[in-house]
C-alpha cells in the first residue's frame, strides 16, 4: 500500500496523457470512446478469451457497483494470453459472456494486450502498459485476470494480479486519488 501511494506521489510530477483520447471497438461492433467515461472510475481486465472466469468478473462488477463512486468495468479478451493464439470466434465469446454483457459491462473486441504485440496491441493497453503514456506504471500484462485501475481523473493508480483478495480490492478502490 505504501508503494502505491509513493508511486502516485512521484507520478504527480509528470504530466502524462489521460486515457480519454482512446477509442476502441466493442465486441458488438460499437465504438467505445473513453471520453464518455470521464468522471467515472474504470477497472480494466485482460483475460484469456478461451477460458473467461465469469464469476470473477461478476464479483468485481458487483464490488464496483457497491462503491460510492460510479465505476465501469471493461473486459478485454486477449488473443495473446493462455492457450489462445487464434482470433476468437466472436459469437462463441459473446455467448460465454452473455450474463456479464447484460449488466452494462463493456466488452472489447478480442485483441493482443501484451507490449510485444507492437502496433497490434489494444489501444487501451498501449496506454495502460507504457509509462510514457500513463506516467505511473510500466508493467506488461502477465496473466489472465490482471486488473488495471483508472481514477475518475484519468490517472492509472493500480495494477493488480487476479489473486488480489476482494477486501484489499475494495480498500484500493475506495482510496481518494489526489492529482
Amino acid at each position: 500500500m505504501q508503494h502505491l501511494l509513493f508511486l502516485l506521489f512521484l507520478g504527480s510530477f509528470f504530466s502524462g496523457d489521460t486515457p480519454y483520447q482512446i477509442s476502441f471497438e466493442s465486441i458488438q461492433g460499437n465504438t467505445i470512446h473513453l471520453s464518455e467515461l470521464k468522471g467515472q472510475r474504470i477497472l480494466v481486465i485482460a483475460f484469456d478469451g478461451e477460458l473467461p472466469d465469469t464469476r470473477h468478473f461478476l464479483s468485481i462488477d458487483s464490488l464496483a457497483k457497491s462503491d460510492q463512486v460510479k465505476t465501469r468495468l471493461i473486459l478485454v479478451p486477449a488473443t495473446d494470453l493462455g492457450e489462445l493464439q487464434q482470433q476468437l470466434a466472436k459469437d462463441a465469446l459473446i455467448s460465454r459472456l452473455a450474463s456479464i454483457n447484460k449488466k452494462g459491462v463493456i466488452i472489447s473486441q478480442p485483441m493482443p494486450v501484451k507490449k510485444n504485440a507492437g502496433e497490434k496491441q489494444h489501444p487501451l493497453f498501449k496506454w495502460l502498459t507504457h509509462v510514457e503514456e500513463n506516467s505511473h506504471f510500466d508493467r506488461d500484462v502477465e496473466q489472465s485476470g490482471q486488473l488495471f485501475m483508472i481514477s475518475e481523473q484519468g490517472v492509472l493508480y493500480g495494477v493488480h494480479d487476479k489473486q488480489l483478495p476482494a477486501a484489499t480490492l475494495k480498500e484500493v478502490m475506495t482510496q481518494k486519488i489526489k492529482q
